[in-house]
């Protein structure tokens, strides 16, 4: 799944600079649900993802550069996702030179036996003091990285680890291992009993 994900992440980018909108929209599965920075609250199907597509390139002179920054991405054998941050430097049919950043999610799925996205979404931030989009905003460079993340694979570490900390009265490893508002992780070990916990890691593992 990470490899075809990254692959369509570039067959995105490449099709974007050449403002391709039947390669754009190849990316994605007939059904898709997206939620844009514009427009309707949702368009769903390939068909309105394509027609906001052309809205959106055809305003569009000259795409100088378009890329999908800090790409984190997470998978499994079935579904995955990529969160990133976008950023284009184009110029406009009346001259203009558009350079922004935007947020963007996309959910990857198999779909007819091929990887698509079923669901994007992108958006930004708005003033709470005047109600306008903040499309001027630029990323911290020091808060970005490129890691991705597999979920299978850290279920069973997850697991193990859990395990091993709960046999050695670690509580200080559960809850490091733990998210805050997960609602066992600070008092694990004073209410399960070592068969029951057992039960959960492994079953933490096969999810």
């Amino acid at each position: 799944m990470e490899q075809e994900i990254r692959s369509i992440i570039s067959q995105k980018v490449a099709a974007v600079k050449a403002k391709d909108v039947n390669k754009v929209t190849a990316i994605f599965s007939v059904n898709v649900i997206s939620y844009d920075v514009v427009g309707d609250l949702k368009y769903t199907g390939k068909a309105a993802v394509k027609k906001r597509l052309e809205e959106w390139l055809s305003t569009l002179d000259q795409v100088l550069d378009f890329e999908m920054i800090d790409p984190q991405i997470t998978f499994s054998e079935e579904v995955g996702n990529c969160s990133s941050l976008n950023h284009i430097v184009a110029k406009t049919l009346n001259g203009d030179e558009l350079n922004m950043y935007w947020r963007e999610t996309n959910c990857f799925a198999h779909v007819d036996g091929e990887v698509k996205i079923i669901h994007t979404h992108s958006s930004v931030p708005f003033s709470t003091e005047n109600g306008m989009a903040s499309i001027a905003l630029k990323p911290d460079a020091s808060s970005i990285s490129s890691t991705y993340h597999d979920v299978s694979t850290d279920r069973v570490k997850i697991a193990k680890l859990s395990y091993e900390a709960f046999q050695n009265q670690r509580k200080d490893v559960l809850e490091e291992l733990f998210s805050d508002d997960f609602p066992l992780a600070a008092r694990m070990i004073n209410i399960y009993p070592k068969h029951s916990f057992l039960s959960y890691a492994i079953l933490l593992a096969k999810r």
